[in-house]
């Protein structure tokens, strides 16, 4: 079906002049690791040392390890870029080499948000570096770990349908998810990548209580999971319910921010296939409402925000959720009313629409919205500015 513009939601920005800047850098990066590999060879330089005073929450020794596995995994990347480029492409090989950049960052400086607890933030960071590592060990092996082999949270590889590259994926399997578990496919926000949305412990703490497996595709980093990475989004699908073998009545499509936004453009394309929404500090646009009022017809959608989110505006979920029950379509809406953008802080309300989800109920049921919504523009961007 296609989109047409209603009058009736926020428009979504062009992420044309992004892609042009992208694609500027891309080059620009080749470039600087083409020389560096050859001046450098096998590039063995020592990883500095860790600072005198170690990160809030980890000790020196934990985080000297942890930073020098990022400069390991960086010296590899800049000794095998040509063969990386040519099993995850070019972009995917300078997206690999940026995250251990901000790797890097992340565990040299204390760039912990207000609030987040330090011990947390530690184990946080560690952990993306980690699975940002297992990506490049796995790419570099030609022998992806298969998604069966998964328990606790790992990195997995699977091979676009579309041009047969190496596509990242971050995966938690709780402790006993049983035999036919819920599965829920997560979509992070930007820039963020699928570590990162997996890294902290929010999400595995909610997949923990209702031993739910979720698996979080990369996208290729796409704004809005344009082509190919919507598609990509149910392969990712079709691999973890091939692997799993889930309750096919509990198969749910989630996404937090630019994730949140995306769920009413990826979920629509098949919807058949999924028993739920789930949209946490996002919103249904202008673009989107003819495709999800027309697939959604039976679909349950939860709507999570913070009353106090500082980059969506809490009105969007608010009118989202409104707009939907008007429409006749199943929502729950909760809205934490200390919660920000980032998504510790939407507990409880996040916990408690989470489980209503994988328990197909729908319950805190909006008041539906009376008239015409009025026009909303989006925010000047749809970047996270803050990690979950």
């Amino acid at each position: 079906m296609h989109r047409r513009e209603s009058g009736f939601m926020p428009n979504r920005a062009p992420p044309n002049l992004s892609a042009i800047a992208r694609a500027f850098a891309l080059a620009a990066l080749v470039l600087v690791l083409s020389a560096f590999s050859v001046a450098s060879g096998s590039s063995s330089t020592a990883a500095p040392a860790a600072s005198d005073a170690p990160l809030a929450g980890a000790s020196q020794s934990d985080q000297q390890a942890a930073i020098d596995e990022v400069v390991q995994s960086r010296a590899v990347l800049q000794t095998h870029f040509d063969e990386l480029t040519r099993v995850v492409g070019l972009n995917g090989a300078a997206d690999l080499s940026q995250r251990f950049d901000d790797d890097f960052t992340a565990l040299t400086t204390d760039s912990r948000p207000d609030g987040y607890p330090p011990a947390d933030w530690f184990q946080r960071v560690a952990t993306v570096a980690r699975l940002d590592s297992d990506f490049l060990n796995q790419a570099l092996s030609g022998k992806p770990l298969s998604l069966e082999s998964a328990h606790g949270l790992v990195e997995r590889l699977m091979v676009s349908k579309v041009d047969g590259t190496y596509q990242p994926m971050a995966v938690y399997v709780p402790p006993s998810p049983g035999p036919h578990p819920a599965l829920v496919v997560l979509l992070h926000g930007r820039p963020q990548t699928e570590s990162q949305i997996l890294g902290g412990s929010v999400f595995k703490g909610l997949a923990d209580s209702t031993q739910t497996i979720i698996v979080a595709p990369y996208g290729r980093g796409n704004y809005d999971y344009a082509a190919p990475a919507a598609e990509e989004v149910y392969q990712a699908r079709d691999l973890a319910v091939d692997a799993f073998h889930p309750d096919p009545r509990k198969v749910f499509l989630a996404g937090y921010s630019m994730g949140g936004f995306s769920v009413f453009i990826v979920g629509p394309m098949h919807a058949s296939r999924w028993a739920g929404i789930m949209c946490i500090s996002g919103s249904l646009v202008n673009s989107d409402v003819a495709d999800v009022l027309w697939h959604f017809q039976n679909m349950p959608v939860y709507v999570v925000n913070g009353k106090l989110d500082d980059s969506i505006p809490a009105s969007y979920g608010e009118l989202t959720a409104a707009y939907l029950a008007a429409s006749g379509i199943p929502v729950e809406f909760r809205q934490e009313p200390a919660g920000t953008h980032i998504v510790g802080t939407l507990q409880p309300s996040l916990g408690l629409a989470w489980s209503d989800m994988i328990a197909g109920i729908v319950r805190s049921v909006p008041q539906p919205l009376s008239g015409q919504l009025p026009k909303l523009s989006l925010p000047t961007t749809s970047d996270d500015v803050k990690p979950p």
